[in-house]
């Protein structure tokens, strides 16, 4: 039933004569088609004519306004020449009555008013500012803490005359005394490098050092000024070597250092602590070899042989070099030494021991 109803339609659609109508409905296109394309032609040169008119109208505006300026300016020109006509006379007039000289005069004159007028608006304001200054003083000095000014200023005045005078009269001694300071200082660095030189000839085993000395150096600059002035004083240790000295630092070792400190420190003691009674040197063989150790001892123990008249001298010496107290024990002003040592519980004990059993104990 599907394919003749099919089929009905086909033979209902070639007896209808559809072709023929498609046909014709073609050409009528064309037609339709062809007839459009021109119209567009026409509108395209319509509007190119309407562009062109716009323009041509547009252009013609512009040369209105040209002409109209052309015009506007020939009439400025002419007004320009007769002012310029104008200007010419007048400065020839000008300059038939002198004008340039009378302007010049007028400009200087104006410079002057204004540098015046500048001047006299400047000098008033200060005395302004200092008529308000000498009210307000004026107001200050009226009360009644300085109602009395003047005389407390001339007490006052004799007062710092006064106190200079003092202070150059105690410049004065201040400069004496450091005089006699320095003097008195500088026999008593004879002295002490004399028993430095006399220890370290006694004690020092080496010979490439004849003796040890302590140099000091002022400041030349402030050489006998007074108390307003800072003084340094410089010291060094130097070396002497058949009469040609060399300053110690870093040129000497480890144990010449030492022995050269206690020996300062011992020259020192002689020289300004002969009332002092105590002599303390905490581990003094450090970095000394053999034979300056034992001179070190020979050194303490003559020491402490000349001080035995002195009540209430004493030496003492830190040390765990037994063989050093051994040497000291020669000495017959020292008999007993004290040892420090731990006993059974674990705890420091002080124990007061005979010199002469350090022999035994060796």
């Amino acid at each position: 039933e599907g394919l003749q109803r099919l089929d009905t339609l086909i033979s209902n659609y070639a007896d209808g004569e559809k072709e023929e109508l498609l046909d014709r409905l073609k050409r009528d296109k064309e037609v339709l088609e062809e007839q459009m394309a021109e119209l567009k032609e026409e509108k395209r040169e319509t509007e190119e004519r309407v562009s062109k008119l716009k323009l041509a109208v547009s252009n013609q505006e512009s040369r209105r306004r040209m002409f109209d300026d052309n015009l506007r300016l020939r009439d400025y020109k002419s007004k320009e020449g007769k002012c310029d006509r104008i200007v010419r006379s007048q400065e020839k007039l000008l300059d038939e009555m002198d004008w340039k000289k009378v302007e010049k005069k007028k400009n200087e004159l104006s410079h002057q008013y204004n540098k015046l007028n500048a001047e006299r608006s400047a000098k008033g304001g200060q005395i302004a500012e200092v008529t308000r200054s000498v009210k307000d003083m004026e107001r200050e000095v009226a009360q009644p803490k300085l109602r009395d000014a003047a005389a407390k200023y001339k007490e006052m005045a004799v007062k710092h005359k006064l106190r200079m005078k003092v202070a150059e009269d105690l410049n004065k001694y201040y400069i004496a005394l450091d005089f006699a300071i320095m003097k008195y200082h500088k026999e008593k660095m004879k002295v002490v490098n004399k028993i430095i030189r006399e220890l370290w000839k006694n004690t020092y085993r080496g010979n490439d050092i004849d003796y040890i000395e302590i140099k000091t150096t002022e400041d030349s600059e402030v050489a006998g000024a007074g108390a307003d002035k800072k003084k340094v004083y410089n010291y060094r240790v130097v070396m002497v070597k058949n009469e040609t000295e060399m300053d110690m630092r870093g040129r000497c070792s480890a144990g010449q250092k030492v022995l050269s400190s206690l020996i300062i420190r011992l020259a020192l003691a002689e020289t300004f602590s002969t009332n002092c009674g105590i002599i303390a040197l905490d581990e003094p063989t450090t970095n000394l070899d053999r034979e300056n150790i034992e001179s070190l001892a020979l050194a303490l123990a003559d020491i402490a042989i000349k001080r035995a008249a002195q009540r209430n001298f004493q030496l003492v010496v830190i040390t765990h070099d037994e063989e050093f107290i051994e040497q000291l024990s020669r000495c017959d002003q020292i008999q007993h030494y004290q040892k420090v040592s731990r006993n059974a519980r674990g705890l420091s004990e002080v124990r007061k021991m005979n010199v002469a059993n350090l022999e035994q104990e060796s």
